[in-house]
Protein backbone atom coordinates (compact mmCIF):
# COMPACT_ATOMS: atom_id res chain seq x y z
CA UNK A 1 0.00 0.00 0.00
CA UNK A 2 1.03 3.78 -0.72
CA UNK A 3 1.64 6.08 2.45
CA UNK A 4 -0.24 9.01 2.66
CA UNK A 5 1.98 12.21 3.12
CA UNK A 6 0.86 15.75 3.98
CA UNK A 7 0.98 17.37 0.60
CA UNK A 8 0.41 21.13 2.06
CA UNK A 9 -0.76 22.53 5.23
CA UNK A 10 -1.73 25.59 7.06
CA UNK A 11 -2.57 23.83 10.80
CA UNK A 12 -3.15 27.03 12.55
CA UNK A 13 -6.92 27.38 13.10
CA UNK A 14 -7.43 30.59 15.39
CA UNK A 15 -10.06 32.51 14.09
CA UNK A 16 -13.19 32.00 12.32
CA UNK A 17 -13.54 33.29 9.12
CA UNK A 18 -16.59 35.63 8.12
CA UNK A 19 -20.15 34.19 7.45
CA UNK A 20 -21.09 37.05 5.02
CA UNK A 21 -18.65 35.15 2.35
CA UNK A 22 -20.39 32.73 -0.25
CA UNK A 23 -16.86 31.62 -1.44
CA UNK A 24 -13.28 31.48 -0.32
CA UNK A 25 -10.46 30.99 -3.04
CA UNK A 26 -6.77 30.07 -1.52
CA UNK A 27 -3.73 29.89 -3.80
CA UNK A 28 -1.10 27.27 -3.19
CA UNK A 29 1.57 25.49 -4.27
CA UNK A 30 2.80 21.89 -3.07
CA UNK A 31 6.72 21.29 -2.35
CA UNK A 32 6.79 17.87 -3.89
CA UNK A 33 4.39 16.14 -6.65
CA UNK A 34 1.82 14.14 -5.53
CA UNK A 35 -1.67 12.44 -6.43
CA UNK A 36 -4.29 14.01 -4.54
CA UNK A 37 -6.75 11.96 -2.36
CA UNK A 38 -8.32 14.52 0.08
CA UNK A 39 -8.40 17.90 1.25
CA UNK A 40 -9.34 18.21 5.38
CA UNK A 41 -11.04 21.57 6.43
CA UNK A 42 -10.53 23.16 9.85
CA UNK A 43 -14.69 23.12 9.93
CA UNK A 44 -16.22 25.54 12.96
CA UNK A 45 -19.47 25.11 14.60
CA UNK A 46 -22.38 25.36 12.37
CA UNK A 47 -24.69 28.61 12.61
CA UNK A 48 -28.24 28.53 11.43
CA UNK A 49 -29.80 24.83 10.36
CA UNK A 50 -27.13 22.01 10.86
CA UNK A 51 -28.74 19.39 9.42
CA UNK A 52 -29.07 22.15 5.95
CA UNK A 53 -28.96 20.14 2.61
CA UNK A 54 -27.37 22.68 1.37
CA UNK A 55 -23.93 20.82 0.23
CA UNK A 56 -21.04 22.94 0.20
CA UNK A 57 -18.34 22.42 -2.44
CA UNK A 58 -14.32 22.19 -3.00
CA UNK A 59 -13.48 22.72 -6.19
CA UNK A 60 -9.24 22.68 -7.60
CA UNK A 61 -7.85 25.12 -9.78
CA UNK A 62 -5.15 24.98 -12.25
CA UNK A 63 -3.59 28.66 -11.78
CA UNK A 64 -3.54 30.87 -8.64
CA UNK A 65 -7.13 33.00 -9.56
CA UNK A 66 -9.24 34.07 -9.06
CA UNK A 67 -11.47 31.61 -10.71
CA UNK A 68 -12.98 32.36 -13.84
CA UNK A 69 -12.77 31.02 -17.28
CA UNK A 70 -9.71 31.11 -18.07
CA UNK A 71 -8.80 28.99 -15.40
CA UNK A 72 -9.09 24.86 -15.70
CA UNK A 73 -11.25 23.25 -13.33
CA UNK A 74 -8.94 19.84 -12.42
CA UNK A 75 -11.34 18.25 -9.80
CA UNK A 76 -14.31 19.37 -6.94
CA UNK A 77 -16.21 17.58 -4.16
CA UNK A 78 -18.87 18.27 -2.04
CA UNK A 79 -18.98 18.41 1.64
CA UNK A 80 -21.98 18.56 4.38
CA UNK A 81 -22.31 19.80 8.08
CA UNK A 82 -20.07 18.57 10.86
CA UNK A 83 -23.45 18.32 12.87
CA UNK A 84 -22.45 20.57 15.84
CA UNK A 85 -18.86 20.02 16.53
CA UNK A 86 -15.40 22.35 15.67
CA UNK A 87 -13.28 19.94 13.41
CA UNK A 88 -11.37 18.87 11.13
CA UNK A 89 -13.50 17.44 8.27
CA UNK A 90 -13.39 16.41 4.53
CA UNK A 91 -15.53 15.48 1.72
CA UNK A 92 -16.77 12.88 -0.47
CA UNK A 93 -14.88 11.62 -3.32
CA UNK A 94 -13.37 13.90 -5.73
CA UNK A 95 -15.02 13.60 -9.20
CA UNK A 96 -11.35 12.49 -10.83
CA UNK A 97 -7.80 11.69 -9.73
CA UNK A 98 -5.78 14.29 -10.17
CA UNK A 99 -1.54 15.17 -9.44
CA UNK A 100 -0.44 17.76 -7.92
CA UNK A 101 2.89 19.21 -9.70
CA UNK A 102 5.40 20.99 -7.13
CA UNK A 103 6.11 24.31 -7.26
CA UNK A 104 2.89 24.76 -9.69
CA UNK A 105 0.19 27.39 -9.06
CA UNK A 106 -3.19 25.92 -7.75
CA UNK A 107 -6.11 27.25 -5.67
CA UNK A 108 -8.80 25.76 -3.88
CA UNK A 109 -12.64 27.16 -3.99
CA UNK A 110 -14.31 26.66 -0.94
CA UNK A 111 -18.00 27.47 -1.34
CA UNK A 112 -20.00 27.56 1.50
CA UNK A 113 -22.98 29.33 0.55
CA UNK A 114 -23.09 31.00 4.13
CA UNK A 115 -24.27 27.87 5.45
CA UNK A 116 -21.02 26.78 6.80
CA UNK A 117 -18.00 28.10 8.99
CA UNK A 118 -14.73 28.09 8.55
CA UNK A 119 -11.20 28.68 10.53
CA UNK A 120 -8.49 30.36 8.87
CA UNK A 121 -4.95 30.83 10.43
CA UNK A 122 -4.22 35.02 11.29
CA UNK A 123 -0.96 35.75 9.34
CA UNK A 124 1.79 37.90 11.66
CA UNK A 125 4.26 38.68 9.06
CA UNK A 126 6.73 36.41 11.25
CA UNK A 127 5.96 33.30 8.98
CA UNK A 128 9.00 31.42 7.42
CA UNK A 129 9.50 31.82 3.71
CA UNK A 130 8.55 28.25 2.66
CA UNK A 131 5.30 29.26 3.93
CA UNK A 132 4.91 32.64 2.40
CA UNK A 133 6.04 30.95 -1.18
CA UNK A 134 3.33 28.20 -0.72
CA UNK A 135 0.77 29.77 0.06
CA UNK A 136 -1.09 32.91 -2.02
CA UNK A 137 -3.72 35.70 -0.52
CA UNK A 138 -6.51 34.46 0.91
CA UNK A 139 -9.91 36.15 -1.30
CA UNK A 140 -13.61 36.03 -1.06
CA UNK A 141 -16.74 37.32 -2.29
CA UNK A 142 -20.23 37.38 -0.81
CA UNK A 143 -21.91 35.82 -3.99
CA UNK A 144 -21.67 33.84 -6.79
CA UNK A 145 -21.26 36.45 -9.28
CA UNK A 146 -19.60 39.30 -6.80
CA UNK A 147 -16.20 40.88 -7.20
CA UNK A 148 -13.69 39.16 -5.63
CA UNK A 149 -11.73 40.97 -2.25
CA UNK A 150 -8.49 40.19 -0.69
CA UNK A 151 -8.88 39.07 2.87
CA UNK A 152 -5.65 40.33 4.61
CA UNK A 153 -3.33 38.59 6.84
CA UNK A 154 -5.65 35.42 6.48
CA UNK A 155 -4.96 31.78 5.53
CA UNK A 156 -7.39 29.05 5.04
CA UNK A 157 -7.04 26.21 7.61
CA UNK A 158 -6.36 23.23 5.00
CA UNK A 159 -4.46 19.90 4.63
CA UNK A 160 -3.70 18.38 1.41
CA UNK A 161 -3.25 14.71 1.21
CA UNK A 162 -1.87 12.74 -1.17
CA UNK A 163 0.43 9.82 -2.50
CA UNK A 164 3.99 10.75 -3.87
CA UNK A 165 3.42 10.39 -7.10
CA UNK A 166 5.81 7.89 -9.39
CA UNK A 167 5.78 5.69 -6.36
CA UNK A 168 4.25 2.69 -6.91
CA UNK A 169 3.53 -0.67 -4.66
CA UNK A 170 6.20 -3.61 -5.88
CA UNK A 171 6.55 -7.13 -3.91
CA UNK A 172 9.21 -8.11 -1.83
CA UNK A 173 12.55 -9.45 -3.77
CA UNK A 174 12.68 -13.15 -3.38
CA UNK A 175 15.20 -14.77 -1.37
CA UNK A 176 18.56 -16.10 -2.36
CA UNK A 177 19.79 -19.02 -0.09
CA UNK A 178 22.99 -18.16 0.85
CA UNK A 179 23.46 -14.56 0.28
CA UNK A 180 23.45 -12.26 3.38
CA UNK A 181 23.43 -8.38 3.70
Amino acid sequence: TQALVLAQCVMTANIVLDTLYHEFYQPFRVPATVTLRFIELAQDVPFGNPYSNTPGLIQIFDGAGPPSGNLPLLTQAVFGSNFGSAQWTSHVDFDQSITLVAGREYGLLLRTAHQYRFRARVLTGAESSDFANSIGTLIGRTSSSGAWAPIPDRALSMRIIGTPAGIVDAPSPPLVPGVRF
